[in-house]
C-alpha cells in the first residue's frame, strides 16, 4: 500500500490480531492518521485475509465494532482479493474531512455487504474448495488454521468445520475434519477445480446480459471498457444483436448478472 509521507505514523503495537478473522498478526500494526481524527487507518498484514487497511477511531486505535456476520464478509471480501493479487483496499465506516491517504481504494463496510454478501451454504463448497486451491500446488499438503474465516467463507469455527466435512464427504480433499489440521487436494477435487474455472459449472451463471444502445457509436465502449472489464471478473457478456441465431435468445434469467 501506498501512503503519503506527510501523514503521521504510528505503531499500535497492542492490536495483535486480525480484526476480521482474530488471527494472530506477526508484526506490529502500522497506522497512518490522516487530516482529521477518524481518518486514522490500521494497515494490517494478516496470514489468513492478506493485507488491507481498516479504518480506526482516531488517534487511540479503537475499531469499529463488527457483527459475526460483518467481520466474515470483510474477511471473504478481503481474502478474494488477496487471493486474485489485486491492490489491498482500506474498509471503511465513516468518513468525514479530506482524506490525505491518496492513490487507495476506499470501500465502505455497508457497500461490502450489500455488493458482497456471504452465498447460500449450498454455494460456499466450491467457492471454498477454489480459495484452497490457490493457497498451494497440486500435491503439496498446507495446514489450515483455525481462523482461516474468509478463505472458508464461514461465519465461525462451526460453519468451517461443515464445509471441511462436505469438501472431505464429496471426495474434494483429504484430511480430517478439524481445525487446525493437514489437508491434500485429491485428483478429484483438482478436476472439480478445473470445471469451476472453465465455468462447466452452472455455466448460466456465468454470462452477464449486457442491456445497451446497439448503435455502431457504441462498438468502442464495448469492445474496449465493458466487454473487457466482464471478462476481467469472470464472466462472459452477452449481447441479443450479436448472438449467432435469434432463435437461440434466451431472456435474461434471475440467476443472471445483468449490467447496465
Amino acid at each position: 500500500m501506498g501512503k503519503n509521507e506527510q501523514a503521521d505514523r504510528m505503531y499500535m503495537r497492542d492490536m495483535t490480531e486480525c480484526p476480521l478473522c482474530t488471527a494472530r498478526l506477526e508484526s506490529a500494526v502500522e497506522t497512518i492518521l490522516a487530516t482529521s481524527p477518524d481518518m486514522a487507518v490500521a494497515y494490517i498484514k494478516c496470514p489468513a485475509c492478506g493485507e488491507y487497511g481498516i479504518q480506526v477511531m482516531g488517534g487511540d486505535g479503537k475499531l469499529w465494532r463488527l457483527t459475526e456476520t460483518q467481520r466474515a464478509t470483510l474477511a471473504a471480501y478481503v481474502c478474494a482479493r488477496s487471493l486474485d493479487h489485486k491492490k489491498a483496499v482500506i474498509l471503511w465506516a465513516e468518513l468525514s474531512g479530506q482524506v490525505n491517504i491518496p492513490n487507495e481504494i476506499w470501500i465502505p463496510f455497508d457497500r461490502i455487504m450489500k455488493e458482497f454478501p456471504l452465498p447460500p451454504i449450498t454455494e460456499r463448497f466450491d467457492l471454498a474448495l477454489l480459495n484452497l486451491s490457490r493457497t498451494h500446488k497440486p500435491g503439496q499438503v498446507p495446514t489450515l488454521g483455525e481462523h482461516y474465516l474468509g478463505l472458508l467463507c464461514s461465519e465461525d469455527k462451526t460453519t468451517q468445520l461443515f464445509i471441511l466435512e462436505t469438501l472431505i464427504e464429496r471426495g474434494d480433499i483429504n484430511g480430517v475434519a478439524m481445525l487446525p489440521s493437514e489437508f491434500k487436494i485429491t485428483a478429484r477435487g483438482w478436476i472439480r477445480v478445473e470445471e469451476i474455472n472453465k465455468g462447466l459449472l452452472g455455466k448460466e451463471n456465468r454470462q452477464a446480459f449486457v442491456a445497451m444502445w446497439f448503435d455502431s457509436s457504441m462498438e468502442d465502449l464495448f469492445s474496449k471498457g465493458i466487454a473487457p472489464a466482464i471478462k476481467d471478473a469472470g464472466f462472459e457478456p452477452f449481447r441479443v444483436d450479436k448472438n449467432p441465431s435469434n432463435n437461440q435468445y434466451r431472456a435474461p434469467q434471475k440467476s443472471d448478472h445483468v449490467l447496465r
